[in-house]
């Protein structure tokens, strides 16, 4: 009798649960929700993106702010493209409502889908990604759809008129490993020299959710340019730090300086690195 018992409130535990979850569902909607679908293309000649990351988030969650630390579940991504401390941290984070990772990196003139769903509490979009041929850049993409006059359209970056090759909406460990880094001899020359705009201190404050893509500086390891601390090709030196003189704050990146084993020429990068086109029913 006692194990009837149980199993009866077992199951009305789990109704309840399930209730619950359906209610969530049913008010996040009624406040406004919607699915939003982000494609977003490798623009570079010579950069793959690790595994791309698109988070819908309120305020009070900052994936990358500048002059202030990366966040400490954001230093893997920046550092090696892994994403598992991210995605632990974003499951239980209340201001963020939705995340979406992309199962595999993303190689330059290769594009993805990824899909959140945004509600009016939670209308911030960050998607972002490591430039693996770095030590700690990142591209970086923000939009505020509470301010964007965009529901029912779209709203797009320059140069975002790409569409998906790979539909990637699940979510993923992203870990990096030598094979997971990509290719970096399919491109061609590149004359790109990486004029990401100034680093460090800001004159005026910039608004990172203006639908603009840019280069970031996690500022979690110096800029050593070696191949015995970059995880990306032709180095591959995956799991190794530097953080030694490190600039400690996110700042806009200054881009390579061909002071390391990296040439500038084939690895450097001009603004924009990608073209993202964010789409609502």
């Amino acid at each position: 009798m006692r194990a009837l018992r149980r199993v009866r409130f077992g199951l009305w535990i789990g109704l309840v649960i399930a209730a619950w979850g359906v209610a969530s569902a049913q008010d996040s909607m009624a406040m406004g929700g919607h699915t939003v679908s982000v494609t977003i293309t490798n623009t570079t000649e010579h950069q793959t993106f690790s595994a791309p990351v698109l988070v819908a988030h309120d305020a009070s969650y900052r994936p990358f702010a500048l002059g202030k630390p990366a966040l400490s579940e954001l230093i893997p991504l920046a550092e090696d493209g892994m994403t598992h401390d991210f995605e632990t941290v974003a499951r239980v984070e209340s201001s963020i409502l939705d995340f979406a990772v992309a199962k595999d990196p993303l190689a330059p003139g290769q594009s993805v889908t990824l899909k959140v769903h945004v509600d009016d509490r939670h209308p911030l979009l960050s998607a972002f990604g490591m430039l693996v041929t770095t030590n700690d850049a990142v591209f970086y993409y923000g939009n505020d759809l509470s301010m964007s006059g965009a529901a029912g359209g779209s709203a797009m970056a320059p140069g975002s008129d790409t569409t998906a090759s790979k539909d990637s909406m699940g979510s993923s460990d992203g870990m990096a490993s030598k094979d997971s880094m990509g290719s970096s001899d399919a491109m061609g020359d590149s004359g790109a020299m990486g004029d990401s705009g100034a680093g460090g201190a800001m004159d005026e404050p910039i608004d990172l959710y203006d639908g603009t893509v840019r280069v970031l500086d996690a500022g979690s390891e110096a800029n050593t340019e070696s191949c015995s601390d970059v995880p990306g090709p032709p180095c591959n030196s995956v799991g190794v730090r530097h953080t030694s003189m490190a600039e400690g704050m996110v700042t806009l990146h200054q881009g390579l300086t061909g002071s390391g084993d990296l040439d500038p020429a084939v690895y450097g990068w001009h603004d924009p690195v990608a073209a993202v086109r964010v789409s609502m029913p």
